[in-house]
C-alpha cells in the first residue's frame, strides 16, 4: 500500500479533515473506477463514491486494518447499497438498467475464493458444496439479493434461500464469521487487484462530503508523528498489499470481464522474490503494466518492460514507464512466456537491448 495512502487513513482515524481531503484526492478517481464497474451509471457513481469516504471516516477509527483493501471494501458495501435501493434504481431508464444488471453478474467471484490464504474463511468454502459456495459468495461479495441469486442459480428462491442459510451456518469460526458478518477478511484483499484495475474515472466528491462532516476539534498530534503526505505518485502505481502479491495473477483471470480480456498475464517478481508488477499482454500490440509498489528507479532512470517471446527473437522492448504501453509487433504470446523490467536511461535502451539493472522478472499464464 502506498505511504501516501497509509498517511492518510492514519490521520483520518484521527479526525483530521486534510487527512481525509487529502485521501479523496488520491482515491476519488479508483473509486469512481470501482463504483462505475459496479453500478454502469453515473448518478449511482455519485451516490456511492461519497458515501464511501463517508463510511471510512466514521469507521476508521475503530478498524484495527486502516488498509487499502479495506477502503476498498468501504466502497464496495456501499456500491451494494446502492444495488438495493430500490428508489435509486427506479430513476434509470430500462436499457441503463438492464445493461448494469447484465454486467453485476460478473462481480461474482466465482472459483476465485480458490486464491484466498489458508485459513478459517477458504476452508470453509472448500468444504462447500458449489452451489452452496457460489450462492454465499453472490450475496456477500457482489451483492445480489435473494431473488437475484436465485435466478443465476435457476433454482426456486425457497432453495436458495436454504443454500445461503447453509452456508452462512459453516462460517461460524473468526474471519469467516466476519465475511458472513460483513467486516474485513482476507477476501478483501483477494478482491483489491480487481478493484485496482477497474481503471480510473474522474470525480471531484468533496463538495457532496465536506457538508456531512461535523465540526471537530484538531487533535494534538505528537511531535514526532508522521505528516500526512501530500498526494504524489512518481509511476502510476497499483499499490498491492504484499501479502496478496502472489494472488493478483490468480485473482485478475478469475475475475475478467469478457470483453477484451488480455491473452497472457504475468506477476513480475523482485530479486528478493515481492511482487513488483503485473502485465496484461493484448496480443495486439497493446500492453498494459500495473506497478504493485514503489520501483527503486533512480533519478534519470525509467523502467522499461521487456518480453522475450522465443530463443531466435530474444528479448525485445514492450515500452517505457508504467501504465497503457505502445507494446511491440510480436507474435502471441505463450504460457511460459518470460517478462522483465528494467532500469534505463530516460527515453529507454539506447542499444534496444536491455541494459541496466533487472527490477523484476516473471513469466506468463494465459486465462
Amino acid at each position: 500500500m502506498s505511504h501516501e495512502t497509509e498517511a492518510a487513513l492514519r490521520g483520518c482515524a484521527l479526525r483530521d479533515e486534510s487527512a481525509l481531503h487529502a485521501l479523496v484526492t488520491m482515491e476519488a478517481g479508483r473509486f469512481a473506477g470501482v463504483a462505475t464497474r459496479m453500478l454502469r451509471h453515473p448518478e449511482l457513481v455519485a451516490q456511492a463514491v461519497p458515501a464511501a469516504f463517508l463510511r471510512i471516516w466514521r469507521e476508521v477509527a475503530e478498524t484495527p486494518y486502516q488498509t487499502l483493501d479495506w477502503a476498498f471494501s468501504c466502497l464496495r458495501a456501499e456500491c451494494r447499497a446502492v444495488l438495493r435501493d430500490a428508489d435509486a434504481l427506479a430513476g434509470l431508464d430500462a436499457d441503463a438498467l438492464g445493461v448494469m444488471q447484465q454486467n453485476r453478474q460478473y462481480l461474482a467471484p466465482g472459483e476465485a475464493w480458490r486464491f484466498l490464504p489458508q485459513g478459517a474463511l477458504r476452508d470453509a468454502l472448500a468444504d462447500m458444496d458449489q452451489p452452496l459456495r457460489q450462492s454465499v459468495l453472490l450475496v456477500h461479495a457482489a451483492g445480489f439479493s435473494l431473488d437475484e441469486v436465485a435466478a443465476l442459480q435457476k433454482v426456486p428462491p425457497g432453495i436458495a434461500q436454504a443454500w445461503i442459510a447453509d452456508a452462512l451456518s459453516r462460517l461460524g469460526d473468526g474471519e469467516a464469521q466476519a465475511f458472513a458478518d460483513g467486516r474485513h477478511t482476507p477476501v478483501d484483499a483477494v478482491l483489491l487487484p480487481l478493484d485496482l484495475c477497474a481503471g480510473e474515472v474522474a470525480c471531484d466528491p468533496w463538495a457532496d462530503i465536506a457538508p456531512h462532516l461535523a465540526p471537530v476539534t484538531t487533535p494534538q498530534v505528537p511531535e514526532d508523528a508522521a505528516p500526512v503526505a501530500s498526494p504524489r505518485r512518481k509511476w502510476p502505481v497499483l499499490p498491492v498489499a504484499a501479502a496478496i502479491g502472489g494472488l493478483a495473477i490468480g485473482v485478475l483471470a478469475a475475475f475478467a470481464l469478457p470483453t477484451r480480456a488480455p491473452a497472457a498475464l504475468a506477476v513480475l517478481l523482485t530479486p528478493q522474490g515481492t511482487p513488483a508488477a503485473v502485465v496484461e499482454d493484448y496480443a495486439n500490440g497493446s500492453v498494459k503494466l500495473h506497478m504493485v509498489g514503489d520501483i527503486p528507479v533512480a533519478d534519470g532512470q525509467v523502467p522499461q518492460l521487456w518480453t522475450r517471446p522465443s530463443l531466435e527473437m530474444g528479448t525485445v522492448s514492450l515500452g517505457v514507464g508504467a501504465g497503457v504501453l505502445d507494446g511491440a509487433d510480436l507474435p502471441a504470446p505463450q504460457s511460459g512466456q518470460t517478462y522483465q523490467i528494467t532500469a534505463e536511461p530516460e527515453g529507454g535502451s539506447p542499444t534496444g537491448r536491455p541494459t541496466g539493472p533487472v527490477i523484476a522478472t516473471g513469466t506468463a499464464i494465459r486465462p
